[in-house]
Protein backbone atom coordinates (compact mmCIF):
# COMPACT_ATOMS: atom_id res chain seq x y z
CA UNK A 1 0.00 0.00 0.00
CA UNK A 2 1.20 3.28 -0.84
CA UNK A 3 2.01 5.89 1.63
CA UNK A 4 -0.08 8.20 -0.08
CA UNK A 5 -3.60 5.94 0.20
CA UNK A 6 -2.22 5.70 4.17
CA UNK A 7 -2.09 9.26 4.60
CA UNK A 8 -5.44 10.23 2.45
CA UNK A 9 -7.45 7.89 4.60
CA UNK A 10 -5.81 8.85 7.64
CA UNK A 11 -6.66 12.56 7.16
CA UNK A 12 -10.31 11.53 6.06
CA UNK A 13 -10.46 9.54 9.87
CA UNK A 14 -12.45 11.45 12.37
CA UNK A 15 -9.25 10.61 14.67
CA UNK A 16 -7.09 12.88 12.47
CA UNK A 17 -9.42 15.35 12.26
CA UNK A 18 -9.86 15.90 15.83
CA UNK A 19 -6.51 15.61 16.53
CA UNK A 20 -5.43 18.65 14.08
CA UNK A 21 -8.49 20.43 15.92
CA UNK A 22 -6.05 20.20 19.30
CA UNK A 23 -3.39 22.15 20.42
CA UNK A 24 -0.52 19.33 19.97
CA UNK A 25 -2.40 18.89 16.68
CA UNK A 26 -2.05 21.89 14.91
CA UNK A 27 2.01 22.08 15.22
CA UNK A 28 2.37 18.20 15.18
CA UNK A 29 4.57 17.10 11.54
CA UNK A 30 5.01 13.79 10.57
CA UNK A 31 8.19 11.99 11.55
CA UNK A 32 7.64 8.35 10.97
CA UNK A 33 5.71 5.51 9.33
CA UNK A 34 5.62 1.77 9.96
CA UNK A 35 4.57 -1.37 8.91
CA UNK A 36 3.37 -3.66 12.00
CA UNK A 37 3.32 -7.24 11.60
CA UNK A 38 1.83 -8.89 14.85
CA UNK A 39 1.47 -12.92 13.70
CA UNK A 40 0.56 -13.90 17.67
CA UNK A 41 -2.70 -12.38 16.76
CA UNK A 42 -2.48 -12.59 13.23
CA UNK A 43 -2.42 -8.25 12.33
CA UNK A 44 -1.50 -6.66 9.45
CA UNK A 45 -1.41 -2.52 10.47
CA UNK A 46 0.50 0.50 9.61
CA UNK A 47 1.65 3.20 12.00
CA UNK A 48 1.82 6.69 10.95
CA UNK A 49 3.14 9.17 13.67
CA UNK A 50 3.09 12.94 14.37
CA UNK A 51 5.24 14.89 16.95
CA UNK A 52 5.36 18.35 18.41
CA UNK A 53 8.12 19.61 20.82
CA UNK A 54 6.66 17.43 23.29
CA UNK A 55 4.47 14.45 22.75
CA UNK A 56 4.55 11.49 20.09
CA UNK A 57 0.77 10.83 18.31
CA UNK A 58 0.91 7.24 16.49
CA UNK A 59 -1.84 6.50 14.51
CA UNK A 60 -2.52 2.97 14.23
CA UNK A 61 -4.27 2.48 10.46
CA UNK A 62 -5.36 -1.37 10.01
CA UNK A 63 -5.45 -2.82 6.43
CA UNK A 64 -9.11 -3.33 6.46
CA UNK A 65 -11.07 0.02 5.70
CA UNK A 66 -13.89 -0.92 7.51
CA UNK A 67 -11.56 -1.45 11.02
CA UNK A 68 -11.35 2.29 12.81
CA UNK A 69 -7.96 3.96 13.20
CA UNK A 70 -6.33 3.71 16.45
CA UNK A 71 -4.45 6.84 18.49
CA UNK A 72 -2.12 7.04 20.97
CA UNK A 73 -0.25 9.64 22.46
CA UNK A 74 3.42 9.81 24.63
CA UNK A 75 5.63 12.27 26.00
CA UNK A 76 8.43 12.27 24.24
CA UNK A 77 11.76 11.91 26.05
CA UNK A 78 14.17 14.91 25.60
CA UNK A 79 16.22 15.16 22.24
CA UNK A 80 19.37 16.35 22.31
CA UNK A 81 19.03 17.66 18.13
CA UNK A 82 15.92 19.01 17.16
CA UNK A 83 14.04 16.66 14.34
CA UNK A 84 13.35 18.03 11.49
CA UNK A 85 10.19 18.16 9.69
CA UNK A 86 9.74 15.28 6.98
CA UNK A 87 7.98 16.51 3.50
CA UNK A 88 5.14 14.64 3.46
CA UNK A 89 4.87 15.32 -0.52
CA UNK A 90 8.45 14.05 -1.07
CA UNK A 91 8.12 10.60 0.08
CA UNK A 92 3.57 10.33 -0.82
CA UNK A 93 4.86 7.91 -3.77
CA UNK A 94 7.04 5.12 -1.36
CA UNK A 95 5.84 1.81 -1.35
CA UNK A 96 7.56 -0.97 0.39
CA UNK A 97 6.54 -4.68 0.94
CA UNK A 98 8.67 -8.11 1.75
CA UNK A 99 10.36 -8.08 -1.74
CA UNK A 100 11.60 -4.83 -0.84
CA UNK A 101 12.80 -6.07 2.43
CA UNK A 102 14.34 -9.38 1.78
CA UNK A 103 16.03 -6.93 -1.60
CA UNK A 104 17.69 -4.34 1.30
CA UNK A 105 18.63 -6.88 4.00
CA UNK A 106 21.83 -8.48 2.90
CA UNK A 107 23.07 -5.04 2.72
CA UNK A 108 22.07 -4.39 6.72
CA UNK A 109 22.99 -7.91 7.38
CA UNK A 110 26.44 -8.36 6.02
CA UNK A 111 28.08 -6.39 9.03
CA UNK A 112 25.35 -8.40 11.09
CA UNK A 113 26.16 -11.90 11.16
CA UNK A 114 28.60 -13.73 12.07
CA UNK A 115 28.90 -16.58 9.63
CA UNK A 116 31.18 -19.31 10.36
CA UNK A 117 34.17 -19.08 7.96
CA UNK A 118 34.15 -23.14 7.32
CA UNK A 119 29.98 -23.32 6.75
CA UNK A 120 31.04 -19.64 4.08
CA UNK A 121 33.84 -21.65 2.73
CA UNK A 122 31.77 -25.15 1.89
CA UNK A 123 28.59 -23.58 1.40
CA UNK A 124 29.21 -20.15 -0.64
CA UNK A 125 32.35 -20.81 -2.10
CA UNK A 126 34.16 -18.23 0.44
CA UNK A 127 31.95 -15.79 -0.73
CA UNK A 128 30.55 -13.80 3.07
CA UNK A 129 28.19 -12.05 0.81
CA UNK A 130 26.62 -14.99 -1.10
CA UNK A 131 26.52 -16.80 2.48
CA UNK A 132 24.78 -13.99 3.77
CA UNK A 133 22.08 -14.10 0.95
CA UNK A 134 21.90 -18.16 1.32
CA UNK A 135 20.69 -17.41 4.65
CA UNK A 136 18.41 -15.16 4.27
CA UNK A 137 16.77 -17.20 1.48
CA UNK A 138 16.64 -20.31 4.05
CA UNK A 139 14.90 -18.11 6.16
CA UNK A 140 12.89 -16.67 4.38
CA UNK A 141 11.63 -20.04 2.72
CA UNK A 142 10.74 -21.47 5.84
CA UNK A 143 9.09 -18.52 7.48
CA UNK A 144 7.07 -18.19 4.25
CA UNK A 145 6.51 -22.67 4.29
CA UNK A 146 5.99 -22.30 7.98
CA UNK A 147 3.08 -19.99 7.55
CA UNK A 148 1.55 -21.31 4.27
CA UNK A 149 1.19 -25.09 6.42
CA UNK A 150 -0.04 -23.68 9.76
CA UNK A 151 -2.13 -20.22 8.90
CA UNK A 152 -5.24 -22.51 9.67
CA UNK A 153 -3.71 -22.52 13.25
CA UNK A 154 -1.41 -18.80 13.59
CA UNK A 155 -3.55 -16.89 16.03
CA UNK A 156 -5.52 -19.86 17.65
CA UNK A 157 -4.67 -20.38 21.58
CA UNK A 158 -6.33 -24.08 21.77
CA UNK A 159 -4.30 -27.28 22.18
CA UNK A 160 -5.76 -28.29 18.82
CA UNK A 161 -3.86 -25.33 17.26
CA UNK A 162 -1.01 -25.96 19.27
CA UNK A 163 -0.28 -29.81 18.84
CA UNK A 164 -1.24 -29.00 14.89
CA UNK A 165 1.93 -26.67 14.74
CA UNK A 166 3.72 -28.67 16.99
CA UNK A 167 3.63 -31.59 15.20
CA UNK A 168 4.71 -29.74 12.13
CA UNK A 169 7.85 -28.68 13.30
CA UNK A 170 8.70 -31.99 14.45
CA UNK A 171 7.99 -33.57 10.99
CA UNK A 172 9.17 -30.18 8.80
CA UNK A 173 11.24 -28.30 10.39
CA UNK A 174 12.57 -27.49 13.89
CA UNK A 175 13.46 -24.34 13.20
CA UNK A 176 9.72 -23.06 12.71
CA UNK A 177 8.11 -23.88 16.64
CA UNK A 178 10.52 -21.30 17.42
CA UNK A 179 8.21 -18.57 15.65
CA UNK A 180 5.43 -19.43 17.87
Amino acid sequence: MKLQTLFTRLKKSQEFIDFKATDGGKNAFFCAGFFVLNFKQNIFEYSLDYRDDKKLYAFRVPTEEKEKILFTTEDLIENPKPMEKIDEDAIKNLKADIEDIIAIAPFVLYSKLDIHPGWTDKVAKQSKWQAVNTVLKQAYLRFTNYFRNNMEYIGQETNEAKEAIKDYAKKNDAWAKELR
